[in-house]
């Protein structure tokens, strides 16, 4: 998503009224607006009046990513779809003769494999060197999947510490860009992500509003263009004390964080740690949480 912010006029109520946002924002608006047949200054009207309060252009942001996401197929449906397009374009490719149309089908089949390389198993790619097992990877991803769509968020990242390198390594995510992906495929020290902040205080991060926590003001360059106005994140420790690794949530909209919430993050994290309990890496505390 392209995160160069852009100004412009829109007539609200009659009004002139100047509206910052991301491009690629804009250019979902006239995408939503062609299909209602209407206009983005009609649009932008009706989600200002509906709105109870709050940034115009961070409601628009909400409403652009709603959209998408009541539109888009799970991810579940996504690693689906991608692993029978590389079955189908393999059971083509080993029975076509034809020579032009090989080519075209070892294109499809190597389009096919780079969208589920960052659909599932990336921790092939961020990690090969912790040799984590296929499926010991696949459950995870699907225990992620499970806590996004229990506790109602929009995405979620699980990654694990690797010692040797001091960084955390992202080997699963939800529902986020090939471009996210690759700008958070490792966080290292001093990086100043919420991960981060678990990993050094080993205590879940709790940040409600992101716009209001001055601590991830760094961030929010990031958040804004995908949307993102509310964090989880907890830290996974082995039943030794040892930081494996963290899981997070991220909500479009500013959250306030319950009891029910909180001990559903602590099962998962357990969850996690059977999972990971295995992993070679540094020995841990664990304190309360941190809100932000």
């Amino acid at each position: 998503m392209d995160s160069t912010i852009k100004k412009r006029s829109i007539i609200i109520g009659g009004k002139q009224t100047s509206i910052s946002l991301e491009d690629s924002f804009w250019s979902a608006l006239r995408e939503i607006a062609r299909e209602r047949t209407t206009t983005v200054s009609k649009l932008i009207s009706t989600l200002d009046s509906s709105r109870d309060r709050g940034n115009l252009s961070s409601a628009i942001r909400v409403f652009v990513l709603d959209h998408y996401r009541d539109c888009a197929p799970s991810m579940v449906t996504r690693r689906f779809i991608a692993r029978r397009n590389v079955e189908r374009f393999e059971r083509l490719l080993g029975s076509e003769e034809d020579g032009r149309a090989r080519v075209q089908l070892e294109r499809l089949l190597s389009e096919a494999q780079r969208e589920l390389g960052w659909l599932q198993g990336i921790w092939s790619c961020t990690c090969p060197h912790l040799d984590i097992p296929d499926l010991l990877g696949a459950a995870a991803e699907n225990l992620l999947d499970r806590i996004v769509e229990a506790q109602g968020a929009d995405f979620g990242s699980l990654q694990v510490w690797d010692d040797s390198t001091h960084s955390l390594r992202l080997i699963s995510h939800c529902n986020f860009d090939r471009q996210s992906v690759e700008q958070f495929a490792i966080v290292r020290e001093g990086d100043g992500t919420v991960c981060e902040v678990a990993q050094v205080s080993r205590a879940p991060v709790l940040v409600e509003d992101i716009e209001k926590a001055d601590i991830f003001r760094s961030l929010r360059f990031w958040t804004r263009a995908i949307g993102i106005r509310a964090i989880q994140t907890t830290p996974v420790l082995s039943r030794s004390g040892k930081f494996i690794g963290a899981f997070s949530s991220h909500y479009a909209n500013s959250q306030s964080f319950t009891g029910v919430q909180k001990e559903m993050n602590a099962h998962y994290a357990d969850r996690f740690s059977y999972l990971f309990s295995d992993l070679p890496l540094p020995r841990t505390r664990q304190v309360p949480a941190i809100v932000a």
